[in-house]
């Protein structure tokens, strides 16, 4: 088996990958080429097909999730243009 995580060959018996500390409860069987089934070498390709192994995340803790764009400036700026705004409309209506 392989660790979806980091790639590193770990044994049936591992809870934990040796090398990225990945929990490996519940891994889908990645002893076999998902492409053509041919038993997995510690490579990153299948000798037989030539498939890329790709290690995705399994689980939600894997996924990173970015935190949304600080808009401060922009929310600053639209709010002293709207201030300035009305200001003015209410100066041409007053001066009128």
């Amino acid at each position: 088996m392989f660790c979806t995580n980091c790639g590193n060959k770990i044994s049936n018996a591992d809870k934990f990958c040796p090398k990225c500390g990945r929990d490996l409860k519940s891994l889908e069987d990645t002893t076999k080429c998902p492409k053509c089934d041919a038993d997995r070498n510690a490579g990153s390709f299948c000798t037989k097909c030539g498939f890329k192994y790709q290690y995705k995340p399994t689980s939600s803790q894997d996924v990173q999730i970015s935190k949304p764009k600080n808009n401060t400036v922009f929310n600053v700026s639209l709010l002293v243009s709207i201030v300035v705004g009305i200001t003015i409309v209410f100066l041409a209506v007053y001066y009128s």
